[in-house]
């Protein structure tokens, strides 16, 4: 939404939108964002036990800061512009702030990015190691009400008792 070079919502092009225009873009900015942050609560992206499968547990809390010192500049940034006459001053600050927040958002997309990916090589090498095994040995079990599984091995099937075969007469 911001990253892009071309996104209407870039540092670069909003240093090139209109005084005039500024609030509705900025308007229209603070909606999608909202809407971005909505779609990811609803995915569970923030749900601490995928955060700690991905940062581990010490790591959260710095992340956590900086996402929330970020954001709240941004929407500082934003409210003056909403806020306040159509000039060049908020516009440059609100640039600055959207350049920092742009740095930061970056930064820390790249390391979860890498983190999951990360997570899921280990997660399918470990899976893929366990498909390897012999069918015999293996089964499937649900481990918990999620959709992921784990391969466990089997118990042996029990072995059924021969009859006993009639003399001929």
């Amino acid at each position: 939404m911001f990253l892009e070079g071309a996104s209407e919502f870039s540092p670069a092009i909003i240093r090139a939108v209109r005084p005039g225009v500024l609030g509705r873009t900025v308007s229209a900015m603070q909606n999608g964002l909202n809407m971005l942050l909505q779609m990811a609560e609803d995915a569970g992206l923030n749900d601490p036990e995928h955060l700690v499968t991905i940062f581990g547990a010490e790591d959260v809390d710095p992340k956590y800061q900086l996402w929330d010192k970020e954001k709240k500049g941004l929407y500082e940034a934003a409210s003056n512009v909403l806020a306040g006459p159509s000039s060049a001053s908020p516009k440059a600050t609100f640039v600055a702030q959207l350049e920092t927040f742009c740095k930061h958002t970056r930064d820390l997309n790249k390391r979860y990015t890498t983190r999951v990916m990360e997570v899921l090589q280990h997660r399918i090498g470990s899976e893929m190691a366990d498909l390897r095994k012999p069918k015999a040995t293996r089964r499937v079990v649900r481990t918990s009400s999620k959709r992921s599984s784990t391969i466990k091995p089997a118990k042996a099937p029990a072995k059924k008792a021969a009859k006993p075969r009639r003399k001929a007469s």
